[in-house]
């Protein structure tokens, strides 16, 4: 049921107000010509409000004379009326893009760099170390992958750290120091 709502927002939509003494003939009419017809609601003996697609909107005049009713547009709804809206707004809809394709960009860079949970090692040596290795404000967060094949190739390996990448414009590293290597519990 969800599915059908969201489509027909798709493709747009049109509440009409049908006034007419041969309402049952008209619905009869619509459904032999296949014109598909939602949420259909008596209001008086003349009068029902009702759902119909843009393209079964327009197949509807004639029957409308062959009925003798008349049809009133109350709401137009969907993607298509909005667009139609916004069609002589290209500033706005330009400005729109824009600020999606900067949102992006932005979020792509780091922006800070946090060490925490190293208590023998000062945290000024952590980040210059990080900063040699390639991770430092400014740079793309996807070249942080790089520093993970560095650091194992570099044989830098003295803290177990954990990078938390994703959450905002920054690379926090938390570490705690170790002597030895973890074994692997699989």
């Amino acid at each position: 049921m969800l599915l059908l709502r969201l489509w027909n927002y798709i493709r747009g939509y049109v509440i009409i107000l049908v006034e007419g003494y041969f309402l049952e003939k008209f619905i009869n009419i619509c459904i032999h010509r296949q014109i598909f017809l939602w949420d259909i609601k008596k209001l008086k003996n003349t009068d029902m409000r009702l759902k119909v697609s843009i393209n079964g909107f327009k197949m509807l005049r004639p029957i409308a004379k062959k009925t003798g009713c008349r049809i009133r547009i109350v709401r137009k709804k969907g993607i298509p009326f909005t667009l139609n809206r916004y069609r002589r707004r290209k500033a706005f809809l330009f400005g729109a893009f824009a600020f999606v394709v900067l949102l992006y960009a932005l979020s792509s860079f780091i922006w800070s760099v946090e060490v925490s949970g190293n208590k023998k090692l000062e945290t000024e040596l952590l980040i210059g170390r990080l900063a040699s290795l390639g991770v430092k404000p400014g740079i793309l967060k996807y070249g942080c992958q790089q520093y993970d094949d560095r650091r194992k190739r570099t044989g830098v390996d003295r803290h177990c750290s954990k990078r938390n990448k994703g959450k905002g414009g920054g690379c926090r590293k938390e570490g705690a120091s170790r002597t030895c290597t973890p074994t692997c519990p699989l």
